[in-house]
């Protein structure tokens, strides 16, 4: 039964899609309003943070909830970029033996909300691919204090000269990617240490940047 094709998901292997189509309808519709009115799809917001805060607030891992959302979202970008059509979809479902109610259930949410959040996901996506199809976008940076001990050459009786406190720093980026259900993201990682001075002559630079950012256009809002 799983190994037909289905419109959904054009692909003659759906049984991970299945697997987790099943999770979706079986949770409560109100939960699943709760999921994706809850995601701000903001370009300073990563969807899997808010993800990750929001599974700590509901009985669901953060695994499933992910499973759960990459389907709504694969099923309501689909619908809105008319990909597949609600007729398309009560055909599948048959295809599966999916009950009717399963098939009246994605309706109903699709118009409920789900038509709202696709609007504003593709867009959401839009502006992310655009904005960092080029270079990665940045969205941790970790770091570990130390304190580097810097000796004289003498070698039979090496003095200490200066101890230096210094950060070891390591950025990590995402870089976007398409995949069937969600946008994926690949890291990259950039490791450096950096003095005081370092630090300092680096804030002052990214303050200058940012000042020439807030003088430009306001950027639209999702």
């Amino acid at each position: 039964m799983s190994k037909q094709s289905l419109k959904l998901t054009q692909n003659t292997d759906n049984d991970a899609f299945i697997n987790d189509l099943n999770l979706f309808l079986q949770t409560d519709s109100k939960l699943l309003k709760t999921f994706f009115t809850s995601l701000k799809l903001e370009p300073s917001k990563e969807i899997n943070d808010e993800l990750e805060n929001l599974s700590k607030l509901i009985p669901y891992d953060l695994n499933s909830l992910k499973r759960i959302v990459n389907v709504g979202n694969f099923i309501f970008t689909k619908l809105e970029e008319r990909k597949v059509s609600l007729d398309e979809i009560k055909s599948d479902f048959e295809k599966l033996e999916l009950k009717k109610e399963n098939f009246e259930k994605i309706k109903s949410l699709y118009e409920d909300f789900g038509k709202n959040y696709a609007i504003n996901r593709l867009k959401y996506d839009t502006i992310q691919s655009s904005l960092y199809a080029v270079s990665p976008k940045l969205n941790k940076i970790l770091h570990e204090l130390n304190v580097r001990v810097i000796k004289s050459n003498d070698e039979k009786n090496p003095v200490i000269i200066s101890q230096i406190p210094v950060a070891s720093i390591e950025l990590r980026a995402n870089v976007v990617s398409a995949d069937i259900f969600d946008v994926l993201y690949s890291a990259k990682t950039l490791r450096f240490t950096a003095t005081i001075e370092d630090l300092e002559k680096t804030i002052d630079d990214l303050n200058k940047i940012k000042l020439k950012l807030a003088s430009l256009s306001i950027q639209p809002k999702i």
